[in-house]
């Protein structure tokens, strides 16, 4: 960025992480939040990667309401969204997971 009738050159990152400590002086405890968040974010991304509706659409050949009701029972059989999620990840298989799905309900 360079102001009309200055010599002055002013570069910004393009990874705006670097500021990240800066901004942290500034608000005391963001930094803490933010890499709680990214782990937040991480999980889901892992959690997405092995089930998600389009894995279940190419199994099942299920769609839309029908779908919906099948993945709500899924996370249903749990007793908490924590639980879902830690059964995901603890279990990190495609298949054994579908199959699962499917038992629970009664598909195939």
């Amino acid at each position: 960025m360079k102001e009309k009738g200055s010599d002055a050159y002013h570069y910004f990152y393009h990874d705006k992480k670097v500021y990240l400590g800066l901004v942290d002086m500034y608000f005391p405890g963001f930094l803490k939040q933010y890499r709680q968040l990214e782990k937040k974010e991480e999980r889901k991304r892992n959690i997405s990667v092995l089930f998600n509706g389009n894995m279940i659409i190419e199994e099942y050949n299920i769609t839309g309401k029908e779908l919906g009701q099948a993945i709500t029972n899924f996370k249903n059989y749990f007793s908490d969204n924590n639980a879902f999620e830690d059964y995901i990840l603890e279990t990190n298989n495609k298949a054994e997971i579908l199959q699962k799905f499917a038992q629970i309900n009664k598909l195939k």
